[in-house]
């Protein structure tokens, strides 16, 4: 799971590619901001001086390694060479240094204290340069750690500054001892970790919040770098398509004003100079708005900027950066729905905490947008068919996913956790889905112990990968069970508040068997072709089921690569009406899709329905209905037939 990176290039790099990960790496599901930032001195007795850093803003999020509570653990920031030549013969005075959050005892405060900061010239290299520092008591603190021997930056080598600390149960115990900024890095250089002996690169996570101060009389002025395209990642054809990229400071003057340049994919090159209301001071953002039309339709198209001009100087090898982005043909944009996926358990005294949320849910997004799923694990709803996911989605519960591309988890304010869920379902709901999935259930028996699944797929765009269909048997109303509660005298939890520590509790959105958790071999699309129909069948097993009024199918059309939900549809069994049951044969009957319309000759009466059951259409007497694309369930007189409208 994981969100999109922006890519830098022109820009020179530190270390080798990333490590493969030894520890499972849990973000704090929170940011917070820095209480307390350091202020650099605009001048003093070595003249001007500066932070070099690389992370983004003043909020700090946390990171925890999951695993792992003994041992040195090591964080560093590189300085490439380039960036360290336009610093040669000033000094580095002091590091700064941000302490972690602390998300477990409520008390704010820092359990990494006894650290030792050091320089070096490579990662792996033994440092030159070695001090014993105290950050202190408070968390979310910037910290500066001045240098008893300030070190003059040379010219021709990358340079690596962190500090490192030893790690042990009162650290780890507390959770989150790696501070980050959150934000995905373009790439490797503010972003590395020494975890169990291992350096290996957190850049997806976000930033180290780590930066040094460095004074001088001959400092950089008039530099900065892209660093980040804001924007949505998809545009209609020949409509204007805005977007702003930030402009990071990296000098020591004030930035008044840049310029870049930019195109989609056509070839066409625009100019675009922002200038900036107030001066953007050093390390300080200012933004670019501009926009472009998507001319072609049909794929994936890299939005490339690149910084030409800062404040009128013209840059020499200037940062470009990328932004992907889906060109859909007007009218071929479809919704993306939310799959909610929550990890729970009858033993697990917090995952009121999630039930409380999925009623929030259900509540505030009852048109459908949201289709809710309890995985449960260890208890009497265990469904041992979604192990394979819970091992690879969850670090702990209760933990929820929204379309396996965010992870969130709950705290003792309800209010706060619906909050969170919603920032993530309207990041999810903001980008259209690359394909939409229907699906059609009919019964395969008498005994109704299967039902026959059938979808239709149909793909925005042109594109490359393997795509598989998942389908899950979800139940409402089953129980009561003894549900472990720690919740009680916690308001804002329904009965959870009111109720011991044990309360007898009926469950909703039960998963009760899936296939298969990511994807049916079977049922592989690969490379898909623009507005192309993939059709899937297979029969669903009702085992599991107590009672099937009160079961539904979901649907999750998946990207096999990433793991993460395309989009999804969800239908009751009670939507088996018995439709497809009467395919009674009729000469004098003519059911026939056609492009854009289902035409039908030789019935009086004709009631057109959707996979999912609802009516969309009646006609009288011979007709041809104008109706979007996609498969639909036609019942003429007593003829009932499936058709596909192209």
């Amino acid at each position: 799971m994981n969100r999109t990176l922006l890519f830098m290039s022109a820009l020179a790099l530190c270390g080798s590619s990333m490590l493969a990960q030894a520890y499972n790496l849990i973000p704090l599901p929170y940011k917070a901001e820095v209480s307390a930032a350091t202020v650099v001195p605009l001048a003093d007795e070595a003249g001007l001086s500066m932070e070099y850093r690389l992370y983004q803003g003043t909020d700090i999020q946390g990171l925890q390694a999951s695993g792992l509570s003994s041992g040195e653990v090591k964080l560093a920031v590189c300085m490439p060479a380039a960036d360290a030549a336009s610093f040669a013969g000033n000094k580095i005075t002091s590091l700064n240094i941000v302490t972690p959050p602390n998300a477990v005892d409520g008390r704010n405060a820092n359990y990494v204290r006894d650290v030792t900061i050091f320089l070096s010239e490579s990662r792996d290299g033994e440092p030159f340069y070695t001090q014993d520092a105290y950050l202190g008591l408070i968390a979310k603190t910037n910290v500066n750690v001045k240098l008893d021997t300030p070190y003059e930056i040379p010219a021709d080598k990358e340079l690596w500054f962190g500090y490192s600390f030893t790690l042990n149960r009162n650290i780890a115990v507390n959770q989150y001892y790696i501070a980050n900024d959150g934000v995905p890095a373009a790439n490797d250089n503010g972003s590395w970790a020494q975890l169990g002996g291992r350096w290996q690169s957190i850049a997806k996570y976000g930033s180290l919040l780590i930066g040094a101060e460095i004074s001088g009389d001959n400092l950089p002025v008039d530099k900065a770098s892209l660093i980040a395209i804001e924007g949505n990642s998809w545009a209609e054809q020949n409509r204007a398509y805005t977007f702003s990229v930030g402009v990071k400071n990296d000098g020591a003057n004030e930035l008044e004003n840049a310029e870049i340049e930019y195109s989609l994919n056509d070839g066409t090159i625009l100019t675009k100079t922002g200038t900036f209301e107030t001066p953007v001071t050093t390390n300080g953002v200012g933004y670019i708005s501009a926009s472009l039309n998507c001319t072609e339709a049909g794929g994936q198209y890299p939005l490339s900027v690149k910084l030409t001009k800062v404040n009128g100087v013209e840059v020499s090898n200037g940062s470009v950066i990328t932004k992907t982005i889906d060109c859909y043909s007007t009218g071929s944009v479809f919704m993306r729905k939310v799959l909610v996926e929550e990890g729970t358990g009858t033993w697990c005294g917090w995952c009121p905490g999630g039930m409380i949320l999925l009623e929030q849910i259900k509540e505030k997004y009852n048109d459908g947008s949201a289709i809710l799923v309890g995985v449960h694990s260890g208890d009497q709803m265990v469904t041992n068919s979604y192990s394979s996911f819970i091992d690879w989605a969850y670090s702990g519960f209760p933990q929820y996913t929204v379309n396996r591309q965010y992870t969130g988890g709950v705290t003792t304010s309800a209010e706060a956790n619906f909050q969170r869920f919603q920032a993530m379902y309207d990041e999810v709901r903001a980008t259209p889905a690359k394909a939409k999935i229907d699906l059609f259930l009919e019964w395969t028996s008498d005994d109704r112990n299967s039902v026959h699944a059938e979808t239709q797929t149909i793909f925005a765009n042109a594109g490359t990968g393997t795509y598989k269909v998942a389908f899950i048997v979800v139940e409402d109303g089953i129980g009561p069970y003894a549900q472990q509660n720690n919740y009680s005298g916690t308001p804002g939890f329904g009965k959870f508040s009111t109720g011991g520590s044990v309360v007898s509790t009926m469950y909703d959105d039960v998963a009760r068997d899936i296939f298969s958790a990511f994807g049916l071999d079977g049922s592989a699309i690969v490379d898909p072709e623009a507005m192309n129909y993939y059709n899937y069948s297979y029969e669903v097993s009702l085992a599991k089921v107590s009672d099937i009024s009160k079961t539904r199918i979901v649907a999750a059309l998946l990207d096999s690569s990433s793991r993460e939900v395309v989009n999804v549809v969800d239908v009751p069994l009670s939507n088996c009406s018995g439709l497809s049951d009467v395919e009674v044969a009729d000469e004098q009957v003519s059911i026939r899709g056609e492009m854009g319309a289902v035409v039908v000759n030789g019935a009086a009466v004709t009631e057109v329905y959707t996979v999912a059951g609802a009516r969309v259409a009646t006609a009288y007497g011979e007709a041809s209905i104008n109706l979007p694309a996609g498969l639909y369930i036609v019942k003429a007189d007593k003829v009932v037939k499936k058709v596909v409208v192209k």
